[in-house]
């Protein structure tokens, strides 16, 4: 196997070097010569920031009782929709899942009563908020409750 080193033509100068940060996170950087800029996001910007603060992980809750979900959401482009679900491990539904319209705020405390099901059985069970901003970006937080 030969490997051959590229030629001095080929290879890339880069005698400045340019970063730009704008203030949703996007960094912009590139260099003088045959360079193309490149683009990357910052990872805390990629979506909504949602954060349950209540039920807490481990709450345990009895059969048929609705629970109240409580909510932080950041949301730098805008948050839009706000989606709650209440599963068994199983996938199957133990709450009903509701949809809520935001309006396109960028910070928002969510409260939302989420109902039993009339199948609804003893079990563990995922609280889940999904939210959706305006670029499309998604942002999600679970807790695990127990229904007993």
């Amino acid at each position: 196997m030969t490997i051959h080193a590229p030629s001095k033509a080929r290879r890339t100068r880069c005698n400045l070097t340019l970063i730009l940060a704008f203030g949703s996170g996007l960094f912009l950087s590139g260099c003088a010569g045959e360079n193309l800029f490149s683009v990357t996001a910052g990872v805390s910007e990629l979506g909504p920031q949602v954060l349950i603060t209540a039920p807490g992980e481990g709450f345990t809750i009895s059969v048929g009782d609705s629970i109240l979900v409580l909510a932080d959401v950041t949301a730098a482009e805008g948050a839009v929709t706000a989606e709650y679900s209440g599963d068994y491990t199983s996938g199957e539904a133990a709450y009903t899942a509701q949809t809520a319209s935001l309006g396109g705020v960028t910070f928002v405390r969510l409260t939302k009563y989420l109902r039993a099901v009339d199948a609804q059985v003893a079990g563990s069970v995922y609280i889940v908020v999904k939210v959706t901003d305006q670029s499309g970006g998604v942002g999600k937080d679970s807790v695990k409750v127990t229904i007993r």
